[in-house]
């Protein structure tokens, strides 16, 4: 494990501060009740982060990723299985039509409901760090296994991947996916400094 217990504790927490944003800012786009949140946050080397897509056995990804820079730099990917985002945007959008491809506006939504996302929790991670964060323009892509953008980048071999699993309840159906943040050994040590720092802070009082 590359964190402690509560050092991973306090990241989960983190996440979930920003995903609770961005399930607030797709409540307001979409007018539907959404419920978002990251019940486990895992640390991997990329290899095990692969062979974990690969457990998953979707044969069919649907992925939004992103790269971003500031006070913390990396790459961010949002994977949902194919049949599991096509539901998602029905839900969204209110089209529960038959046809399972996913056209020019729903890969519009997911991508947008996934920049939505990622920025949430990319900012709530960088503020820990208390600077401003740049994004790049979000790409959506259908796939398997881990994004083949990522994978064709020069990633480090000991690049670090937080895992975090994805929780969408709407309407009464729930979906998961799965948030892969990817950084340097260099870019995690920072990271792991800054969880530190918030952890030594006093509780606030309610």
């Amino acid at each position: 494990m590359f964190l402690t217990e509560l050092q991973l504790d306090t990241l989960k927490e983190v996440i979930n501060i920003g995903v609770g944003y961005a399930a607030s800012s797709l409540n307001e786009m979409v007018g539907t009740p959404i419920t978002l949140r990251v019940p486990q946050v895992e640390v991997l080397a990329l290899e095990e982060a692969r062979v974990r897509v690969g457990a998953f056995h979707w044969g069919r990804v649907a992925s939004v990723q992103l790269a971003f820079s500031g006070p913390l730099r990396g790459h961010v990917a949002l994977l949902l299985p194919y049949d599991g985002a096509v539901k998602l945007v029905a839900l969204l959008t209110g089209d529960e039509g038959s046809n399972p491809d996913v056209d020019g506006i729903r890969a519009a939504t997911l991508e947008e409901t996934g920049n939505i996302i990622l920025n949430g929790v990319v900012g709530s991670i960088s503020n820990l760090s208390q600077g401003r964060i740049s994004f790049s323009i979000p790409y959506y892509s259908e796939q398997g296994g881990l994004p083949t953008r990522l994978g064709a980048q020069q990633i480090e071999p000991g690049v670090r991947v937080i895992l975090a699993r994805a929780s969408f309840g709407v309407a009464q159906h729930e979906i998961e996916g799965e948030i892969f943040l990817f950084l340097d050994m260099s870019e995690m040590a920072n990271l792991v400094a800054a969880l530190d720092r918030m952890m030594e802070l006093p509780s606030q009082p309610c």
